[in-house]
């Protein structure tokens, strides 16, 4: 969803999922440079508890929210936000969140 706000915002639009308080969660604040591990996980950690509070967000669902709760090592959660990071997006039509999305689901039920 940050990926679409950025590109709203490129177009001339405004952001419509990470706004106001909820801004800092989004995708590119997360994953930028000079965060260290401890504020990476803080950062992850208290977005997947307070995203549900967004109304411009889908609701994630509580077993996959209770499986990303549970990454706690700065290390881990480094590389598996890496892995979903990576991924290429080679068709227009797929927006980046679904991808991550699927990427989610697959790493947490197997």
């Amino acid at each position: 969803m940050d990926d679409m706000d950025a590109e709203s915002e490129e177009f001339g639009g405004k952001r419509k999922f990470f706004t106001g308080e909820f801004a800092r969660y989004g995708w590119a604040k997360l994953m930028r440079s000079g965060l260290a591990g401890h504020e990476t996980l803080n950062l992850y950690a208290e977005g997947i508890a307070k995203m549900p509070e967004n109304p411009a967000s889908a609701a994630l669902p509580r077993h996959l929210q209770e499986r990303l709760s549970a990454l706690r090592d700065p290390e881990t959660l480094r590389a598996f936000l890496k892995v979903i990071d990576e991924f290429n997006y080679d068709h227009s039509e797929t927006p980046r969140r679904r991808l991550r999305v699927s990427a989610l689901c697959a790493w947490f039920t197997g």
